[in-house]
Parts: structure tokens; sequence; C-alpha cells
């Protein structure tokens, strides 16, 4: 996948900075809300940098779990599948949503919500040198009323 890609689905992009998280401040100086689906806007992007996709213009809402924080296992385990990326050190979980009110930004240790912001996607490279990777090819499923009922506050 690549920008390009990402923009046909619909969901907004943005670049990142080589080997960043963070918003390349050329190209995307409003960061998360300067993202796009424009394709003549994303070939004016160079080459090498990371991707960003900007969650709620999108429609998503992205789990992100962390290993490294200690997530509760049970809960993890209990996420219904859908499309998953593999991060430094744990997975992102991609869910269809239509706008929501005020959502939760953490599940609990190591389980963060990502909705109002942006999540960094493959084949971006984190700045530990890992590569950010599609886990499988399940297109996102649309936000399970239970786990909707978790999300919001």
């Amino acid at each position: 996948m690549n920008a390009h890609d990402y923009a046909e689905r619909g969901w907004l992009v943005f670049p990142l900075a080589p080997h960043s998280k963070q918003p390349n401040p050329r190209y995307a100086p409003s960061g998360y809300k300067s993202a796009t689906t424009d394709h003549e806007i994303i070939d004016s992007w160079p080459d090498g940098g990371n991707i960003g996709i900007a969650c709620a213009p999108s429609g998503l809402i992205i789990i992100d779990v962390d290993y490294r924080n200690s997530p509760d296992l049970a809960l993890v385990n209990s996420l219904p599948a859908t499309h998953a990326v593999g991060t430094a050190d744990g997975f992102h979980l991609y869910y269809r949503t239509e706008q929501l009110g005020p959502v939760r930004g953490k599940l609990g240790d190591g389980i963060d919500v990502k909705y109002n912001g942006y999540v960094v996607a493959p084949p971006s490279i984190h700045p530990d040198g890992i590569a950010y990777h599609e886990m499988d090819g399940i297109e996102p499923i649309a936000l399970p009323a239970g786990l909707k009922s978790l999300v919001l506050k």
C-alpha cells in the first residue's frame, strides 16, 4: 500500500517526516488537518517520507495495542478481527465508523484509541527502524456495538 492506495479507499493521508511519526512541516503545515485524497497533491510529496492517515475524517477509529505497556491480554484477545497493521511493538486494529461523540483515549494500559488524530501507516518506518506492515488482507469492519460502547466516554 502507498498514499495513493489509501486515498483510493477514501482515507485522508498526509506526509510524515522520514522515519518519524511527526508531520512533514513543509507538506503538512497543519498536521493531520492537511490530510487529503487529492492524487496531484500526493504526487508533490517527497519520496521516502512516512504516511499518516487522519482517523475520524477518514471514517476510521483505530485501536492501538502496545505490548511494552502491558495491555490486558484478555481484552486484546476479545477485540473483533478486522484490518490489522503491525507496529514496532504491537499492532493497530482499523474499524470503520460514522461520526462519534467524545471518545476515550485509552481502553486500559497499552490499549489506546486513535480517533481525534492520526496513525502512522505502512510502509512507514518507525523511528526505531521497524517497518509498519499489513498483517492481513482483511478490510476494516464496521465498529461493533460492544466495542463502540467501550470507546465512547
